[in-house]
C-alpha cells in the first residue's frame, strides 16, 4: 500500500520533479576516499588483501575465545546451554521432581496398587535415564566460558551428576525388572532398595536453577514479587507435607501400642483420611492452632519438640518473605504515585499552560510504562562487572537488529560481527521520542542517521508549491533517514521529521561510526566503496532528494551495490550528469552505478 500523501508521489530518496542546474554536489567524505585518506594504508590493503583478513581474525578472536566450540562429528548433537530444547526438556525435568516431592514421602501411607502410580514410575525411571545420555549433548558453561568439546562435557558430568544418577536410578530398576526378588533371597535387602527410592529427593539441588530459569521468563517486577510470594506459600505446604508424612511414619513404624495412630482410632481408617489428619497436626506446629491429636510415646513427643523448633525458626522466615515481597510490591506503587504527584505541583506551581500541561503529563506517563516494560543497561549495576568485550555483544544483540534492514550493515553482521558489535556500543544512541516531537527541520544540517524502534514518524518533505505536500510515513524495521550524513561532506535536511505518536528512536553519530569503521582494513574497504556507490547514485538521481530511504523501494539495489562493493576498487564520484527533461523517467542514467564502475 502507498504510504505517501499528496499530489507529488516520491520514489525512495525523490520525486518525479527534475534536477535543475545549480544543483549541489555532494561529495564523499574524506574518511571513505581511499586515496585521500591514505595511499600507503590503500596499498598494503589491495596488496595483501588476506593478510588483513588475518588480522580480522586475531581480533575476531576475542568473541570466540568466550566459547570452546567444537566442529567434529558429534557436533550437531550437542547443544548450547541456555537453548529452547534444553530449557523445554529441565522444566518437565522440574515437573517430575515436584511429582518426586509429594509422591515419595506418601509411600509411608497405605497407598495400594494405582495404575497412574505405576505409570509415573515408569515415565520418571524412563526420563532419568534419557536424562543421562542429555547430559552429555548439552554444553557447560566454567568461569565464563562456554565448553562445548565432548570429552570436556562427559569430565565434568562424572564430576557432578553421574554418581547421583547412577545410585538412585540402579535400586529404581532393579525394582522394576524384579531383580532383587530373583536374584535377593533377603527380604530386608529388598526393602533397603525400596527406600532407596528416597534418594531421588537429591535432585532437589537441581531445582533451584530451574526455578531460576523460569524467574528468567518474567519481564515484569511486580509479576516477579508475586511469583515470589507463591513460592514462600508452596515452600511453607510442602514442608507440612514432609513433615505429615514423617510424623505417620514414625508412628506407623513402632509396634507400640501407645501410638498417636492407635490411641485415636485411626489405623483403620482410609490412607487419605490419616494423611488429612497427619498434615493438620503438622499445620498446628507452624501456627497458633490446636487440634486433638498429642504425641503418647517417647519418641513422638521428641520428634514433636524438633519439629517446634524448626517451626519457630522456619515459619518467622516463610512470613518475613512474605512480608518483605508485599512492601517492594507497595513501594513500586507509592513510587510511581509520588512522581506523578510532584510532577503536577511542579507544573501547577509554575503555571504552565494546560495544553503544554497535558502534553508532559501524557508522555511521563508513557515513558514511566515504557520504563517499566524495559529494562535499560544503565539501571543494572552488575552489568558493570562484564567485561568489554561481553558487553559490546550485549549492546549488539539488543541493538543490531533494527540496524539489520539496511544490506550494508546486515553484510558487515554477517562477514564482521565483531565491528557491528562496535559500532552497537560506540556510535548508536537509542531515545525515546514524544508524540509531534521534531526531529529537525528543512534547511538544518544533518548530524546523525536515524532508525524508527518503535511508533510512527511522518516526514514532510519542503516544496516550493505550498499547495503540493509532500508526506511520508516512516514505519519501524523498514525505513531509515539521513543516510547520506555518514557518507557525504555536508548534507542539508529536505524536510521536517515528527513523531506521530510515543516513539522510540535510534540514532548513529557518523563520527563514531567512522572510527569504528576505519579500525579494520577490510571492513573500511568495503564501507568505502559502498560509500563510492552512494555518492554516485545521489549525485546522478535526478528526483527531488529526501531524508527518507525506503527500504522496500531501495533495499535490493543497495544489496547490488554492496555485492559489488566486495569485489569492485573505488573511484572518485563523478559530477552529475545533463538534467533531462522534467518527463523523463524515474532513473537518470541507462546503467546503474554499480554497471558504470
Amino acid at each position: 500500500p502507498d504510504r505517501r500523501g499528496g499530489s507529488t508521489n516520491v520514489v525512495g530518496v525523490g520525486s518525479v520533479q527534475s534536477v535543475g542546474p545549480d544543483r549541489h554536489i555532494h561529495e564523499v567524505k574524506d574518511t571513505w576516499n581511499l586515496k585521500e585518506f591514505g595511499k600507503e594504508r590503500q596499498h598494503l590493503a589491495g596488496r595483501n588483501h588476506m593478510t588483513t583478513k588475518k588480522m580480522f581474525v586475531v581480533d575476531e578472536q576475542k568473541m570466540h575465545e568466550k566459547v570452546q566450540a567444537y566442529d567434529g562429528c558429534l557436533a550437531r548433537f550437542i547443544s548450547a546451554p541456555g537453548s529452547r530444547n534444553r530449557l523445554g526438556w529441565d522444566l518437565f525435568g522440574g515437573l517430575l521432581i515436584l511429582y518426586d516431592m509429594i509422591t515419595i514421602p506418601l509411600q509411608a501411607f497405605p497407598l495400594g496398587d494405582n495404575e497412574f502410580l505405576s505409570f509415573m514410575d515408569w515415565l520418571t525411571l524412563l526420563y532419568w535415564t534419557l536424562n543421562v545420555g542429555a547430559s552429555l549433548c548439552v554444553g557447560y558453561i566454567s568461569n565464563g566460558v562456554t565448553v562445548m568439546i565432548p570429552n570436556k562435557i562427559l569430565l565434568n558430568y562424572m564430576k557432578s551428576w553421574m554418581i547421583v544418577d547412577i545410585i538412585v536410578l540402579l535400586p529404581d530398576w532393579s525394582i522394576k525388572l524384579n531383580f532383587a526378588s530373583h536374584v535377593l533371597s533377603s527380604i530386608r535387602l529388598f526393602r533397603v532398595l525400596r527406600l532407596m527410592r528416597v534418594l531421588r529427593l537429591i535432585r532437589l539441588l537441581k531445582l533451584k536453577w530451574i526455578l531460576q530459569l523460569l524467574d528468567d521468563l518474567l519481564d515484569s517486577e511486580g509479576a516477579s514479587i508475586w511469583v515470589n510470594i507463591f513460592k514462600m506459600i508452596a515452600l511453607l505446604l510442602m514442608v507440612n507435607h514432609l513433615l505429615a508424612c514423617a510424623w505417620f511414619s514414625i508412628a506407623d513404624g513402632q509396634d507400640l501400642p501407645n501410638t498417636w495412630v492407635k490411641m485415636h482410632g485411626f489405623e483403620h481408617d482410609d490412607w487419605f483420611y490419616q494423611y488429612l489428619t497427619a498434615y493438620h497436626w503438622s499445620m498446628t506446629q507452624f501456627t497458633p492452632a490446636s487440634m486433638h491429636v498429642q504425641p503418647h510415646n517417647t519418641l513422638e513427643r521428641l520428634f514433636s519438640i524438633v519439629v517446634i523448633i524448626f517451626a519457630l525458626v522456619g515459619f518467622s522466615y516463610v512470613v518475613g518473605s512474605i512480608t518483605g515481597s508485599l512492601t517492594q510490591l507497595r513501594a513500586l506503587k507509592e513510587e510511581g504515585a509520588k512522581q506523578f504527584w510532584q510532577l503536577r505541583r511542579y507544573l501547577r506551581k509554575n503555571q504552565v499552560p494546560v495544553v503544554l500541561s497535558i502534553r508532559i503529563q501524557r508522555y511521563v506517563e508513557y515513558a514511566w510504562q515504557r520504563q517499566a516494560e524495559s529494562l535499560s543497561a544503565n539501571r543494572v549495576k552488575i552489568l558493570d562487572m562484564l567485561s568489554e568485550q561481553l558487553m559490546n555483544e550485549l549492546q549488539s544483540k539488543v541493538t543490531v537488529p533494527h540496524l539489520e534492514i539496511h544490506p550494508l550493515f546486515d553484510k558487515i553482521n554477517e562477514e564482521h560481527e565483531v565491528m557491528m558489535q562496535r559500532v552497537a556500543s560506540f556510535a548508536v544512541r537509542r531515545r525515546n521520542i514524544a508524540c509531534n516531537d521534531e526531529l529537525f527541520f528543512p534547511g538544518e544540517t544533518g548530524t546523525q542517521m536515524y532508525f524508527a524502534c518503535s511508533g510512527c514518524f511522518v516526514y514532510l518533505l519542503a516544496s516550493d508549491h505550498p499547495d503540493e505536500e509532500v508526506r511520508e510515513n516512516i514505519l519501524p524495521h523498514e525505513d531509515w533517514v539521513a543516510e547520506p550524513v555518514l557518507w557525504t561532506k555536508h548534507w542539508v535536511h529536505m524536510g521536517m521529521m515528527v513523531a506521530v505518536r510515543d516513539s522510540e528512536i535510534m540514532s548513529i553519530a557518523p563520527e563514531r561510526f567512522a572510527e569504528v569503521m576505519t579500525k579494520n582494513l577490510v571492513v573500511h574497504r568495503l564501507v568505502a566503496k559502498y560509500a563510492f556507490f552512494f555518492a554516485r547514485w545521489l549525485n546522478d538521481t535526478e528526483h527531488q532528494q529526501s531524508d527518507v530511504i525506503h527500504g522496500e523501494t531501495l533495499g535490493s539495489e543497495m544489496s547490488r551495490w554492496v555485492q559489488a562493493a566486495m569485489i569492485a576498487e573505488p573511484s572518485t564520484p563523478r559530477s552529475p550528469r545533463t538534467p533531462r527533461s522534467p518527463r523523463a523517467p524515474h532513473r537518470t542514467s541507462k546503467t546503474s552505478p554499480v554497471q558504470d564502475a
